[in-house]
């Protein structure tokens, strides 16, 4: 091998998103609109709950330019970049590549990551 190895540790967009549940102040959301799970730096605190609990290991810390403050940082596809993510237009290898999938695209692909289902029980069937 010759060169520098690297690799893509972007977000993989669980559909269940760990990191989302674990942060104590919601400063990890999901945006209702793209559905990428995004950090509010304003509101994280440095506890680093979404950097243990995403099994992807997509998560990093970064110290804020503005506040000076260690906060969560992870992929957001480079959100309002008309280009689109500067890992793609990067990668030297042109390993990456972004796609725009629709709602009846994402029934073809299997989901890769933390994936839970929840069933909800009937406790009534269960009483005598």
């Amino acid at each position: 091998m010759e060169g520098p190895l690297s690799f893509s540790a972007n977000c993989r967009i669980c559909e269940h998103a760990e990191c989302v549940e674990a942060c104590p102040v919601a400063a990890m959301w999901r945006d209702d609109t793209t559905g990428l799970v995004r950090v509010e730096d304003k509101r994280c605190i440095g506890c680093w709950m979404c950097i243990m609990a995403c099994p992807q290991g997509s998560i990093t810390n970064r110290q804020d330019r503005d506040e000076g403050l260690r906060v969560a940082d992870k992929c957001d596809l480079c959100a309002g970049r008309d280009s689109g993510p500067a890992c793609v237009e990067a990668c030297p290898n042109n390993a990456l590549l972004y796609e725009d999938r629709d709602e009846s695209a994402k029934d073809l692909r299997t989901m890769k990551g933390s994936m839970h289902v929840f069933i909800e029980s009937d406790d009534s069937a269960n009483q005598d």
